[in-house]
């Protein structure tokens, strides 16, 4: 019984993942899998990031690959971006985590 309901709700469950971003369908519309969208950092901006998060209040020298750099506090953190309050123009910035290039902390 139970696996009948099961089978009744699935097209309706796979539908409504169809219209999200995530979804994606194989070539041969056989197999569906859910792509999930990590990152993807090098070494370098793994221990950047690392660092960030161990900085524990305190301010520290930020580079972006972009060139911009400020002396930032870390705020909070998203699977994809970081929130840093840039003490230089005294704003809340919120930066993707692969535009780290560096840290200097101390």
């Amino acid at each position: 019984m139970r696996c009948l309901i099961l089978l009744a709700v699935l097209p309706f469950m796979l539908y409504d993942l169809e219209k999200t971003n995530f979804f994606h369908k194989n070539v041969d519309n056989l197999l569906f899998s859910i792509k999930m969208g990590f990152m993807k950092l090098t070494n370098k901006q793994k221990s950047a990031l690392k660092m960030i998060r161990n900085s524990r209040g305190r301010f520290f020298g930020l580079y972006t690959t972009q060139g911009d750099v400020m002396n930032a506090q870390f705020v909070n953190e998203t699977p994809d971006y970081i929130r840093v309050y840039d003490r230089n123009n005294y704003q809340t910035r919120q930066l993707a985590k692969s535009s780290v290039a560096k840290v200097n902390l101390g």
